[in-house]
């Protein structure tokens, strides 16, 4: 076996593990200061658009963007589900399974040996994917 190979994936995997951490300090820092910047400008402080000088990036413009998201009322999906029907916007009710959950549940068949249940013989597939992966021993 190549082991430049191997030591060239530990290396770039425990770097990218690094950045990921690095990602999530930065995001969280990033939520606090939104926050604040948020309540300032509903408090009539600050301006919905700001072009800003940055040591690093040079000139990056500070925005804000409305984006609507669909929300299901009181949890009630039934109901969600009949009123798009009802309006005619049946495009967009699916059903669908959980497939994290499904897949969680055939690690767990796989693991004690259990085959797939009947019913679902040639309409689910346990798809076993082989990857590489580091941890610092």
């Amino acid at each position: 076996m190549n082991t430049a190979r191997l030591h060239a994936y530990a290396e770039l995997d425990q770097e990218r593990l690094d950045l990921q951490r690095q990602a999530t300090v930065l995001d969280e820092r990033l939520k606090v200061l939104e926050g604040e910047i948020l309540e300032e400008i509903a408090a009539g402080d600050g301006a919905p658009l700001v072009k800003v000088d940055t040591s690093a990036y040079g000139r990056v413009t500070v925005y804000l963007e409305r984006r609507i998201w669909a929300k299901c009322t009181g949890e009630d999906w039934p109901r969600a589900c009949a009123a798009l029907q009802d309006a005619g916007l049946g495009e967009y009710v699916q059903q669908r399974y959980n497939t994290q959950s499904l897949s969680a549940y055939l690690r767990e068949l796989d693991k004690s040996g259990d085959p797939l249940p009947e019913p679902l013989v040639g309409a689910i597939e346990a798809d076993a994917r082989l990857s590489i992966r580091t941890r610092r021993s």
